[in-house]
């Protein structure tokens, strides 16, 4: 039998068990415990933000940081990439009809800051696959900046960390990602007004200085709270972050070294930046896209995917944005395969996936037949 090769795995590793477990037995199973507190702390320095506040994922910290920055007549007007995972969208929708679905500059894969309406009071730039976006442009915007760096944990913007740019920045401890704390998310500020907000909106809006007894709350809030198991699971991953970022580059050097320009193309991340290497992207001819993903799983046992089919084609979407259009996020969707690159790929791996690549782009003639 043909060994399964996955697309992402989490590297759970006794530490992590003994962590969650201590969590566990400490009897303290809920939100707000020491160790949250202590992964807060430890997530804060590492990305040099004045803040950190966890949540229960990635998601949450979207729709939080819509609410903290929520202009004051409500009327939120959004810019957001359509090449992004939807709940970058699903988000401030909750909130906002008016949203700008942005294209993507097609090299690195980024939304392209030239086409946002003049109009908008937020812009959700998202990191793809942890190459940081243009910040310095983002920034000339002069509006409220929501990063999602849900994949970009470890990345930096000309040697500033991610996550200690913006007025918020969210994080994603998803299975898949850099760490893990199996779901859950972080958000970092370093705006001591937007924190206290935060913290109130994830506990139901209950005000800071309340006493214990009291049920004190001074604006609308959720409940988006981190258990204590899950920071005990991120606070033991967060330790190997360095080794997890080394071992993603060198995966990273190895596809290009073996594929070299026999794909149509890659993604691309600016010199002074550092890219987290969450994805290895490759573009394809068109018409071998489908027959490539494919043939590598029904044969090989490789598990690829196509990140991300852009917002605006998404059922939900497409018949307020589907007209629009936006020719690189397109480009890049019918193009685009993401390879495996996690913490438990192997060299090995990559080797024998990059090989195969390789075999089934000269197995698909220019026609999408398979000869």
């Amino acid at each position: 039998m043909k060994k399964t090769i996955h697309w992402a795995e989490p590297d759970i590793r006794p530490e992590d068990v003994e962590a969650v477990k201590q969590a566990v037995e400490s009897g303290w199973v809920g939100g707000g415990g020491p160790i949250l507190k202590e992964f807060e702390s430890k997530f804060a320095q590492r990305v040099q933000a004045r803040h950190a506040i966890a949540v229960n994922n990635g998601t949450s910290a979207l729709i939080a940081g819509c609410m903290a920055l929520m202009p004051e007549n409500d009327n939120l007007r959004v810019a957001v990439p359509s090449l992004t995972f939807i709940a970058s969208v699903n988000a401030p929708f909750l909130f906002t009809r008016d949203i700008n679905l942005v294209d993507c500059d097609v090299k690195s894969f980024n939304i392209d800051v030239s086409n946002i309406k003049k109009d908008r009071n937020l812009i959700i730039p998202v990191d793809i696959g942890g190459a940081p976006c243009n910040y310095d442009h983002i920034k000339s915007l002069g509006i409220p900046i929501l990063e999602d760096a849900a994949e970009a944990l470890g990345s930096e913007y000309k040697q500033r960390p991610i996550g200690s740019l913006s007025d918020i920045t969210i994080f994603s401890l998803h299975a898949a990602k850099i760490i893990t704390s199996g779901e859950g998310g972080m958000m970092t500020t370093n705006s001591d007004e937007l924190a206290i907000k935060l913290r109130s909106i994830i506990n139901q809006g209950f005000v800071g200085n309340r006493q214990p007894w009291e049920y004190k709350h001074d604006q609308i809030g959720l409940n988006f709270r981190m258990t204590e198991m899950q920071a005990a699971l991120g606070l033991s991953q967060l330790k190997r972050l360095d080794e997890y970022l080394w071992h993603r580059l060198a995966l990273y050097n190895l596809y290009h070294e073996i594929l070299g320009d026999y794909v149509e193309g890659y993604q691309q991340c600016p010199i002074d930046c550092k890219n987290s290497n969450f994805l290895f992207p490759i573009l394809v001819p068109v018409k071998k896209q489908a027959h490539m993903v494919k043939r590598l799983w029904e044969i090989d046992g490789i598990e690829t995917k196509i990140n991300f089919k852009p917002v605006h084609l998404q059922e939900p979407f497409y018949y307020t944005h589907g007209s629009i259009p936006l020719p690189n996020s397109e480009y890049i969707f019918r193009r685009v395969i993401t390879l495996p690159i996690s913490n438990k790929t192997t060299e090995d791996e990559v080797q024998f996936i990059a090989e195969r690549v390789l075999y089934h782009l000269k197995k698909i003639n220019k026609d999408g037949v398979v000869i």
